[in-house]
């Protein structure tokens, strides 16, 4: 079992930060055609990396701030934020879309961050955890 990591304070960069990407996903979803919007997040380069944060340090946070937007957790929504603002902070995530049958259901996670980040935060999706789902599609930068 891993041990998650130590308490980080969050600060209001990291909120408005983590708001921001979260309403951000919301509205392309909402507005933009599926296709479209993982086109863009495919292709949203990857900023330099900088500070001493690793990538499950950094997921952490994520989770840490999300708690402060004003949204609520939904799977889709929260991986593309998260990926987001993790390529904001230098890191590229590998998005995964899975399904799981015969009650079909379909759920997206960070597959490199998943056991890094508190079970109820890592998708908002508290139904099924993601190891029930066979993953479909992967969704990373070439």
């Amino acid at each position: 079992l891993e041990s998650s990591p130590s308490p980080v304070t969050i600060g209001p960069i990291d909120r408005l930060g983590v708001a921001k990407a979260v309403i951000t996903s919301r509205l392309a979803l909402r507005h933009l055609p599926l296709a479209t919007v993982l086109r863009r997040y495919r292709e949203r380069p990857v900023a330099p990396r900088r500070g001493g944060l690793d990538a499950p340090a950094l997921a952490h946070r994520f989770a840490s701030a999300r708690h402060f937007s004003p949204l609520a957790r939904q799977c889709l929504r929260d991986s593309l934020a998260l990926g987001t603002w993790l390529k904001d902070k230098g890191v590229a995530p590998t998005l995964v879309f899975g399904v799981a049958a015969p009650a079909f259901s379909a759920h997206c996670w960070h597959r490199d961050w998943l056991r890094s980040m508190p079970r109820d935060s890592a998708s908002g999706c508290t139904v099924m955890p993601p190891t029930w789902f066979s993953p479909s599609v992967v969704v990373k930068r070439d």
